[in-house]
């Protein structure tokens, strides 16, 4: 039996159907917000969160996986070129990171850098090896609040942000699990 390119493209996207809802993972992802700042007409600075630690799986049926981000979450700034996620801004002369702090609602701040000159930066998270929780404490309903000391292309910009906390759900096909 011969198919045509209509009965295959049925046949193929049918199996694809049939392999995402044998197995599912639902994703609980705990962040707080990204902060976006203008620094000048051609680059803005971008902090966000990440999980510091891998998430917590549990089967609640048979085929459905749900994960959860981990409690802990860390930090990262981006100097970037504005409305562009990724990659390094052309129009950065000189960056000059005089401090970048943080603190969760009303707890003492804590400064992450000072005297850096580089336009990115990620939180390391110790304790790896040992197997060992740390980073920002996740709160439900908090918002973290940062500041930002720097000098980029000769001007100085003291910056002040808050990130209120939030969570995202999603659904996706967990192909590399069984059901």
């Amino acid at each position: 039996m011969k198919l045509n390119i209509h009965q295959y493209a049925l046949a193929l996207s049918s199996l694809c159907m049939a392999c995402f809802l044998t197995s599912c993972a639902q994703i609980k992802t705990a962040e707080y917000a990204e902060w976006v700042a203008p620094l000048d007409q051609k680059n803005e600075l971008s902090v966000s969160s990440f999980p510091a630690w891998y998430p917590d799986s549990e089967r609640v049926a048979p085929g459905l996986k749900k994960l959860t981000t981990d409690q802990y979450l860390a930090l990262q700034f981006h100097v970037r070129e504005k409305g562009k996620k990724f990659g390094q801004s052309p129009y950065i002369e000189s960056i000059q990171i005089h401090s970048f702090a943080y603190h969760l609602d009303d707890s003492p701040g804590k400064v992450l850098v000072e005297n850096k000159s580089k336009n990115f930066w990620m939180q390391q998270i110790h304790g790896y090896q040992d197997r060992e929780k740390n980073g920002i404490p996740y709160r439900e309903n908090s918002v973290l609040h940062v500041t930002m000391d720097m000098t980029l292309n000769g001007t100085r910009h003291r910056l002040k942000g808050s990130m209120p906390a939030r969570t995202r759900q999603s659904l996706m096909p967990n192909l590399a699990d069984s059901p």
